[in-house]
């Protein structure tokens, strides 16, 4: 059984309060439009990211 990507929403708020307190921000390697969902699953499946890859909508 695999790891789940998401954590719960109180970890996540957690994670980003400690992000905020320490003034760390993430790497974003690429974004996409919405539009363009299944290539940035393709992106991120393909292992070439470093970073977050974000959505727009």
């Amino acid at each position: 059984m695999g790891w789940p990507i998401v954590a719960s929403r109180r970890d996540q708020q957690d994670y980003v309060a400690a992000l905020n307190t320490a003034d760390i921000r993430p790497i974003v390697d690429r974004t996409f439009a919405f539009a363009q969902l299944p290539e940035a699953f393709r992106y991120q499946a393909s292992g070439a990211h470093f970073g977050k890859i974000c959505v727009k909508w």
